[in-house]
């Protein structure tokens, strides 16, 4: 158990870590910053979405996935699981948004930016 209790304390702070250096990207990436700010002006003024902030797990993840982003790694995978009408859609749309902006700044042209899955039937209907 106490083996347990430290792989998942290690985790934490893991996480901890990558929202440290996505609020330093905020801080210090002129692109990053700018691909967050465009992203949060159009959710702003999007029809239909009545989004003013983010709530703090969204802006959680965002932070941990921005490192990714920034260095263009594909090698890391995160999945976001949080209640119905928790605000998933949001942010994940919101990441996906980023990453297109920075893509854009950074001069990518084609291939992916990124996947989505829906593993339930009347959700991917809903989107």
């Amino acid at each position: 158990m106490l083996a347990k209790a430290r792989d998942t304390a290690s985790a934490y702070w893991d996480e901890v870590d990558k929202a440290r250096r996505g609020l330093e990207l905020l801080r210090t990436d002129t692109e990053v910053q700018r691909a967050f700010r465009l992203t949060n002006r159009t959710f702003a003024q999007s029809v239909g979405i009545s989004h003013e902030s983010w709530r703090p797990f969204q802006a959680g993840f965002l932070l941990t996935a921005l490192p990714s982003l920034a260095a263009h790694d594909a090698d890391e995978v995160a999945v976001l699981r949080f209640a119905t009408g928790g605000g998933k859609t949001e942010t994940y749309i919101g990441l996906l948004v980023t990453a297109a902006f920075l893509d854009r700044m950074t001069g990518k042209l084609w291939g992916t930016t990124g996947w989505a899955r829906f593993p339930l039937r009347m959700l991917s209907l809903q989107q």
